[in-house]
């Protein structure tokens, strides 16, 4: 069995169950590998109550409903591409519940949503580089003349791959990543 300082329910009745048959505390500590400290907790808990199983923790309970939680996923794969701020504004539009975002992100994330960078659309493609470069060739042996000719009306930035990176984002689904588009 493997070893940590918190006994399950079924360990802790094995426990039990030695002690009833008159064991030793070091012999139920080195034949199930827990130390002395815990089998004598185990035991005196019992004792005491007469039960010795683990009780369910306390805390704050969580600020979202099961409800909400299927508001938060809806709005998520309605648009993944909005930044986490405007999918909690719209959350708290659909559902009523006002809360963080730090609460909204770990949602998320419980859900298998999160926060990937979007792959960059190259500004030049190699087939339009080819067709630029032939244009080019084609027009090298123009006069003034009849460049004055062309009316030139919009400027265009012109870049190579990955040059001008604009941050976008998406929430993806975990098992989605490698999925292939339908």
């Amino acid at each position: 069995m493997p070893r940590s300082s918190k006994p399950s329910d079924f360990e802790k009745g094995i426990i039990i169950g030695r002690h009833k048959c008159g064991r030793s505390l070091r012999d139920i500590s080195s034949d199930l590998k827990y130390p002395k400290s815990t089998v004598a907790y185990v035991i005196k808990k019992w004792k005491v109550s007469g039960d010795c199983r683990n009780v369910p923790r306390v805390g704050r309970p969580t600020k979202l409903g099961d409800r909400d939680r299927r508001v938060l996923t809806r709005e998520i794969r309605k648009n993944r591409t909005p930044p986490m701020a405007l999918i909690r504004e719209e959350f708290q539009q659909a559902s009523g519940s006002v809360v963080s975002m730090n609460t909204i992100r770990k949602e998320a994330h419980l859900h298998g949503f999160h926060g990937r960078a979007t792959a960059h659309k190259p500004l030049i493609t190699k087939s339009n580089r080819a067709a630029r470069l032939m244009w080019c060739k084609a027009h090298r042996n123009w006069t003034v003349d009849q460049w004055k000719r062309i009316l030139w009306s919009v400027q265009i930035l012109i870049g190579s791959l990955y040059e001008h990176s604009i941050s976008r984002y998406t929430y993806i689904p975990r098992a989605s990543i490698h999925m292939t588009p339908m």
